[in-house]
């Protein structure tokens, strides 16, 4: 047999291996069972705002949020439709009207896969500090029960993060996009489809999946509906995932990296990301600053260790806190800040979707205390329970750097 052959001899064999491992995956034992929640609506597949302005498309999304969600039975109702509905942040009094537009600056700003547009609130604050109108979206297929996922396309959130931008490249001079996650894959293709905005900012992002058998998400997508079944604990965001979502991800990230290898892109970048994160693959984000021109880009690394670089616009910030019980920086604690209401320090709420499948470890991470902080995904000691961080200890040090970049920005004609 030729290495040629063995090789794809290997490859048939993983797969048949990843296929069976995702049938058998489909019926295990978790702390959650499927229900209504994970059967579709109806009415959050398609994005129909192409004709509405912004302040239409939000009362429609609302509207849309209240007759669908399952969880608005007491109290907090309101404060869930409010998390998971999109928003704008209007410049404050004293803040530059634009030349040729009402405002002078405007960001877009574009939540992850399964979140909701309250990921993107303490950076969406920090920038209207700055004078910008700041618009949050939520993605189709968001903000109402997970199994509106089930069957959305990627080509809806393509076509939405079109709309936004159009609709405020016509209130502001200068246009900012600013993604996490899945968002910053979106914001990243809308920039070399449509043209580069002012800049971009963006946040742990989705340029390549962490794991290697990414490959095999097609196959799973036609093997499960499936992949993680969650209590969906989090009102902010779904954590029950289906084999769809993880599919349209693919299919877009793949997109991306054709557009990232023939298009090049102008605008300046500022990155943040965690060397840990244990859902995207941090070195190829690394890889793809390293070939962007603009000197004013600038990239800040979480890393537990101390990695060195030779360009100068990287800058590393250690990720471990002992005295706070932080192991290491998580895909999702980079955006958020410690004072955040609900992912912050004083939070009652524990992300602790690791332990789906172990009933004891995961009533152990929800009910423990004090509790180690860290990342899914990356080696811990024997027998040590812990729950995902949520918030960026450092967000206030971030928030100087992301300043430093837009006064970079500002500065360049």
């Amino acid at each position: 047999m030729t290495l040629s052959n063995h090789r794809i001899a290997v490859a048939r064999a993983s797969r048949r291996i990843a296929t069976a491992a995702l049938v058998a995956c489909a019926g295990c034992t978790s702390v959650a069972d499927r229900s209504v929640r994970h059967e579709e609506t109806g009415v959050n597949a398609v994005f129909r705002g192409e004709s509405l302005g912004f302040r239409e498309y939000q009362a429609r999304s609302r509207e849309m949020i209240a007759k669908t969600r399952l969880d608005l039975r007491d109290a907090r109702a309101a404060q869930i439709v409010e998390a998971n509905s999109p928003f704008e942040l209007a410049p404050g009094v004293g803040c530059p009207a634009g030349r040729a537009r009402p405002h002078a600056k405007g960001a877009v700003l574009i939540h992850g896969l399964t979140d909701s547009p309250f990921q993107t609130r303490d950076i969406a604050r920090f920038l209207n500090s700055r004078c910008f109108l700041v618009r949050s979206i939520l993605l189709t297929g968001h903000g109402t029960v997970p199994g509106d996922l089930l069957s959305v396309d990627y080509g809806e959130w393509v076509k939405q993060t079109r709309w936004a931008l159009q609709g405020l490249a016509a209130e502001a001079d200068a246009v900012y996009l600013v993604g996490f996650s899945t968002g910053g894959a979106l914001a990243l293709h809308a920039s070399l489809e449509d043209g580069a905005p002012k800049a971009l900012i963006l946040v742990s992002p989705a340029l390549k999946a962490k794991s290697r058998l990414d490959v095999l998400i097609p196959i799973g997508a036609r093997v499960t509906r499936w992949l993680e079944v969650a209590p969906d604990d989090d009102y902010a965001k779904y954590e029950s995932f289906s084999s769809n979502a993880a599919y349209q991800v693919y299919r877009l990230t793949g997109e991306l990296e054709k557009r990232r290898a023939t298009t090049p892109l102008a605008a300046p970048v500022f990155v943040a990301l965690s060397a840990e994160d244990g859902t995207t693959d941090s070195e190829e984000t690394l890889a793809y600053f390293s070939r962007l021109a603009n000197p004013a880009s600038r990239l800040v690394l979480y890393a537990s260790g101390a990695p060195r670089f030779a360009d100068a616009r990287v800058r590393v910030v250690p990720a471990a806190r002992p005295g706070e019980r932080i192991l290491e920086q998580s895909h999702i604690s980079i955006g958020a800040s410690p004072e955040n209401e609900h992912y912050g320090r004083g939070s009652t709420y524990r992300n602790c979707k690791h332990y789906l499948r172990d009933a004891e470890a995961w009533k152990l991470c929800k009910t423990a205390s004090p509790i180690p902080l860290g990342e899914r995904g990356i080696p811990k000691p024997s027998g040590m329970i812990f729950a995902r961080l949520t918030y960026n200890p450092d967000f206030e040090g971030l928030t100087r750097e992301l300043s430093e970049f837009l006064d970079r920005v500002d500065a360049r004609k």
